[in-house]
């Protein structure tokens, strides 16, 4: 018997704070991912229906610098080089883009 599950989509959003205070409230809008204390940002796991209302609800937040969302959903997996993807390596000079 197969069961399907069907798992809701969800969008990282990394959150820039102004001091530690605000994660008490930017908890009551997602799930905290991960707190960097010396850089002062979090991400935050939030549903993607809800993307463009929880961004603009942060961004109202005194604390709260600026959020900015992940691009980890538009990036391919299956990239197995570079070159695929217009990135030439150079063991001399380092990384070049392709033109």
């Amino acid at each position: 018997m197969e069961a399907i599950l069907n798992l809701p989509g969800r969008t990282s959003l990394a959150v820039y704070t102004r001091g530690h205070r605000v994660l008490r409230v930017i908890r009551h809008y997602g799930q905290i991912g991960y707190v960097s204390s010396k850089l002062h940002y979090c991400i935050v796991y939030v549903s993607q229906e809800q993307v463009s209302a929880t961004v603009k609800a942060l961004e109202s937040l005194h604390d709260v610098r600026r959020v900015e969302l992940s691009p980890w959903s538009t990036l391919n997996p299956t990239v197995t080089s570079l070159a695929e993807v217009g990135i030439e390596v150079d063991e001399a000079q380092g990384v070049k883009e392709c033109e």
